[in-house]
């Protein structure tokens, strides 16, 4: 009977348990990896909502400045409105 208990069934528990420890680091390896990708994204996300919003931002201003320049404002009031009123409604939820 000492020999079940000194033979490979001995260390059995010891090999799984080292196995779940290795299967455990791994899993949290790739949980850092997906965090680290997610926050580069991230980053690369802000930073192209950033680029969009100045965009935004200068063609808003270049529009204003056409308009004001060539006077078709009251010319072509209908036509002018909704899109200025489109623009400026999409510049506010890109700047919110």
């Amino acid at each position: 009977m000492g020999c079940l208990r000194s033979g490979t069934g001995a260390g059995r528990p010891q090999e799984a348990a080292a196995q779940d420890s290795q299967k455990l680091d791994a899993v949290l390896a790739a949980v850092e990896h997906i965090g680290d990708s997610l926050k580069r994204a991230r980053t690369s996300l802000e930073a192209k909502i950033d680029k969009v919003a100045s965009d935004l931002v200068l063609l808003h201003a270049d529009h204003r400045n056409l308009v004001d320049k060539t006077g078709v404002i009251e010319a072509h009031d209908d036509e002018l409105t909704p899109v200025t009123t489109r623009l400026e409604s999409t510049m506010e939820e890109v700047l919110t």
